[in-house]
């Protein structure tokens, strides 16, 4: 029930606010760009390391509503932006898969370690 939940929630909206003031590498990050969502995020932790402020996302400093609120204002007052930051953020999730990832891993593993055979 929670999953549906959640997938509503995405699909009800269209920016993903993510507030934290301490966060590695949030999953929920990435399932709202799955979904289409652009994220909005405190640029804290683990998350600048993900979103490229302006291309997949925005990014604000840890505890300032303001530029929080005028980075949703800017959004949704221009579609143009909206569209293209939406599909890369849609692409970062892809990029973020686990296929995705599991592939990087083996051209890294395979450099650092020729011969060994991927499983």
């Amino acid at each position: 029930m929670l999953a549906e939940a959640k997938r509503r929630a995405f699909a009800e909206n269209d920016i993903f606010l993510n507030t934290n003031v301490v966060d590695n590498m949030p999953v929920s990050l990435l399932e709202a760009c799955a979904s289409g969502l652009v994220p909005v995020a405190t640029a804290v932790g683990g998350i600048p390391a993900l979103i490229t402020d302006g291309h997949d996302g925005v990014l604000v400093e840890s505890g300032d509503d303001e530029a929080m609120a005028q980075a949703v204002c800017d959004l949704l007052s221009n579609p143009g932006r909206y569209s293209e930051t939406s599909a890369a953020a849609r692409a970062l999730a892809e990029k973020s898969s686990w296929p995705q990832v599991r592939e990087r891993w083996e051209e890294e593993i395979s450099l650092l370690l020729p011969g060994v055979a991927s499983p």
